[in-house]
Parts: C-alpha cells; structure tokens; sequence
C-alpha cells in the first residue's frame, strides 16, 4: 500500500531518490493510522501484507535486527505490533519474508545508507497537574 521495495543490496541510486528528510506535519497523518501513538505511551505499528509469511520491524531502537521484533496476524491481510519506545525520532522499516520496505504513510522519509527509511516520531509523555483551590487563610488575632 505504501511501501518501497528494494531487491537485494541497496545501490547509490537508492540514497539519491529524496537527498532531503519529508515530513509530514501531525494533522496531515491522522487519517492514514499505520503507525498510532496510545496514550499509555505504546506505538502501534500495522502494515498490510496479504501474502506475506513473517513481518518484522526493524529500526534504529534495535540496532536494525531483521528478525527481532515480529509483528503477529491481525487478519485481513493486516499485521500488527505494540512497542514501548522512548520518545524522540526513530527510524525503521518493515522486513517482509526478507523484503525490506519503507512506510511511506510513517511520520516522513529519509534516506540512509540502506536506502529510503521510515521517520517515526514519539512524543513526550504528558503530565497533568490537577491543582485543588485552598480556602483563603484566616488570621486569629489575639485580644490583648
């Protein structure tokens, strides 16, 4: 759906597509929803493969392990993972039965030396402070 495929070993070609990082200002992916933010802090990734056998992602938060993080069926063609990232920008793709692609639907893209990569963006965990009103402070003064 929106994905790159790159067959074998990345060439210089591949890095020269976009010499620029695109990204997408946050209104503008609210529709797309393949990687989403809960408010628990976990970033759920989902990615369309039908025919595929094994998806995994892979990033800069794992030190790029093709075959670490799984992701499992979620039917329809969808696979799905949760993952608890720090915040900040991260960069990743999927690996697909051993094809590597990139989201394009993903916070942005930029290329790396492997090729055109996905930008993911976590935000910073929110604090609310709910502040409770005191009742004015009385002042006994002391008949002398």
């Amino acid at each position: 759906m929106f994905a790159c495929l790159l067959k074998g070993p990345p060439r210089r070609s591949d890095l020269l597509v976009r010499p620029s990082v695109r990204v997408a200002p946050p209104e503008r992916n609210k529709g797309l929803k393949m990687v989403t933010h809960s408010d628990d802090g976990t970033t759920h990734f989902r990615f369309f493969r039908p025919n595929a056998a094994n998806i995994y992602v892979a990033g800069d938060f794992n030190e790029w392990r093709p075959d670490q993080l799984q992701m499992k069926s979620a039917g329809n063609g969808y696979w799905e993972l949760k993952l608890r990232l720090p915040a900040g920008d991260h960069r990743f793709r999927y690996v697909a039965d051993g094809l590597w692609y990139t989201d394009f639907a993903a916070f942005g893209v930029e290329p790396e030396r492997f090729g055109m990569v996905s930008v993911l963006r976590v935000p910073a965990p929110t604090v609310t402070l709910h502040v409770e009103p005191t009742a004015p402070a009385t002042r006994a003064i002391a008949a002398a």
